[in-house]
This record gives C-alpha cells, sequence and structure tokens, in this order.
C-alpha cells in the first residue's frame, strides 16, 4: 500500500472509530486487571458514602487523610459526595438508573473531570444492599489510584484498631472475669 493509500486509510472514520474503541477496550481491562472497579465501589458504597455524617460524629471511623467530606446531594435516587483527600477533591456521583433498583452507576470526578465509572447490579435484601461492579465506562489512569489504594490500607488499619481495641476491651474483661469466676 502506497504512503498515500495508507494516509487516507488512516484519516477513515472507521479506521479511527476502531482505533478509539480498541484503546477503550484496552483501558477497561486495564481498570479491571488493577482490581479498580470492586476497590472504588468497596470504598464509595461502604465508606466514603458514610464520611460526611461519620465526620462529625465517629472520627475514629474516617481515615486521617480524609480532611474533609460533604453531601453535596442526596435525593431518592442519586447522590453526590466530594472529599478532600491527600489534598485533593474528589467527587463521587451515584445514581440508581432503572425504576427496579436494581442498577447503578458510579461516577468519580476530579476537577470537574470524570477519570472513573462504574455500572453496578444492585441486591437488595431486608439487611443489606450490595453493589457489585459489571462494566467499566470511563477510565482515566492517574495518580488518584494511589490515593484511593492507600485510603483502602488506612481503612483497613482502623478496622484492625478498632476489633483490638475491642477485645482488649478492660471493662468487658473485667466484667467477663468477675461472671465466670475467672
Amino acid at each position: 500500500m502506497s504512503a498515500y493509500m495508507w494516509d487516507l486509510f488512516k484519516n477513515n472514520k472507521n479506521y479511527q472509530a476502531r482505533k478509539v474503541r480498541n484503546e477503550a477496550e484496552r483501558r477497561k481491562k486495564r481498570a479491571e486487571k488493577m482490581g479498580i472497579p470492586k476497590l472504588i465501589s468497596d470504598l464509595y458504597h461502604h465508606n466514603i458514602m458514610y464520611y460526611p455524617s461519620w465526620i462529625s460524629h465517629s472520627r475514629e471511623y474516617v481515615p486521617a487523610i480524609v480532611e474533609k467530606a460533604v453531601k453535596q446531594n442526596d435525593s431518592y435516587k442519586e447522590e453526590k459526595v466530594e472529599i478532600i483527600l491527600n489534598n485533593k477533591i474528589y467527587l463521587f456521583g451515584y445514581k440508581e438508573v432503572t425504576m427496579a433498583d436494581d442498577y447503578g452507576e458510579l461516577e468519580l470526578y476530579i476537577n470537574n473531570n470524570k477519570v472513573f465509572a462504574v455500572s453496578e447490579d444492585v441486591y437488595e435484601d431486608q439487611y443489606t444492599t450490595k453493589h457489585y461492579p459489571i462494566s467499566v465506562n470511563a477510565f482515566v489512569e492517574g495518580d488518584w489510584i494511589n490515593d484511593f489504594q492507600e485510603l483502602d490500607k488506612q481503612i483497613k488499619i482502623l478496622e484492625i484498631k478498632r476489633e483490638k481495641e475491642k477485645f482488649e476491651n478492660t471493662e468487658e474483661i473485667s466484667k467477663l472475669k468477675k461472671d465466670f469466676g475467672l
């Protein structure tokens, strides 16, 4: 193929569309391989969405690297939570996108730029609601990933600390000694 024909082919809309689709698919697979969908979904639904309340009432449940958390929007089907993590502002948006409430989409923004989005299956029973990532809809790799991996580590450290304190609770141990003649 001549250089002229190759240039025509490269400038063809079909070629450009295929190139974009292939790169998007590659990035989607990279995000999945890195575990980003589960990481962000779990962090949001188990911790971050509660941080605005926890920061003012139960700060010991929020790692120190989270400086601030504000709920910007909280309606029946949509919520937005902004956090300041490691001196950076992150905005999470979550919305249920079906009437049956069995499907949702979680998005993460930095400076009004979407860096991650994932579609989720939502399962509810009388006790819990669980979110399972099913499809990466946006992924722009960057330093933000390290921030959320560090947040996950800090959460686990706090959980271990709370479990240890609960286990070693001297008041409870004293009561058990008395009640069981130990």
